[in-house]
């Protein structure tokens, strides 16, 4: 379908919009980092496009799943604090970009004298009889990177720093407890698993020589090196 000839001629007198690419010079703004629950999204540490070879046995499967744990409780930790790493470089940056705007102006960064004297006296107040001044954790509000507006000032740069450190540690001492309760949990387990064989089979060497060494087809039914029982 054919332009109005209006609109055509209009197109072919506008000039040609600039090119997109960006300079090295420009600066990027960093996107906020709202949360660093992302990191525990761990890449793989192998192929998973290659055959994979299943545990031979429950001992096996209880090993396998607590070198996993620990594989991905490291890298969790690591991607965390990675995150939380970017996000300080942001508010650092965006503080350096306040000051180059706006100049450096701290003198709301103190308490003036009245405030001093009614946080002192509020301190120093004794107690009501019968108050409890106890606060439930739950009625605390969740700790979040968007909690308030933001500004560049030193004073505001300080308590969004502060902000990211309480942030990740809340996440970093939740994260290590639930995968602590797995790593028991595998690691009971396992133990369960190797008395159970020991009870069945008796003490089991831990060092097998080569040639003593029972092989799949040899030893299905009974159990290997490592008491396990050949499940093929």
């Amino acid at each position: 379908m054919a332009l109005p000839a209006g609109l055509a001629q209009a197109q072919q007198a506008m000039p040609a919009p600039p090119p997109t690419t960006i300079r090295a010079s420009d600066d990027v703004t960093t996107p906020r980092v709202t949360s660093v629950v992302p990191g525990i999204l761990v890449p793989v540490d192998r192929d998973i496009t290659r055959p994979f070879q299943a545990p031979r046995s429950r001992i096996e499967r209880a090993k396998s799943v607590l070198e996993g744990i620990e594989f991905y409780r490291q890298g969790g930790i690591q991607g965390m604090l990675h995150l939380a790493a970017i996000e300080q470089k942001r508010i650092l940056r965006e503080a350096h970009r306040w000051e180059a705007m706006y100049g450096l102006d701290d003198s709301d960064a103190t308490m003036q004298r009245d405030e001093e004297e009614a946080l002192v006296a509020s301190m120093s107040a004794p107690a009501v009889p019968g108050v409890d001044y106890n606060i439930s954790t739950a009625e605390l509000s969740k700790l979040s990177f968007n909690r308030a507006v933001d500004k560049g000032d030193r004073r505001d740069t300080v308590r969004q720093l502060q902000r990211v450190v309480e942030d990740v540690m809340t996440h970093l001492h939740g994260y290590d407890n639930h995968m602590e309760g797995l790593r028991k949990k595998w690691t009971e387990s396992l133990e369960r698993e190797e008395r159970r064989m020991e009870e069945q089979f008796g003490p089991v060497d831990k060092a097998p020589s080569a040639a003593s060494a029972p092989t799949a087809s040899s030893a299905t039914g009974g159990r290997d090196g490592d008491g396990d029982i050949f499940m093929g």
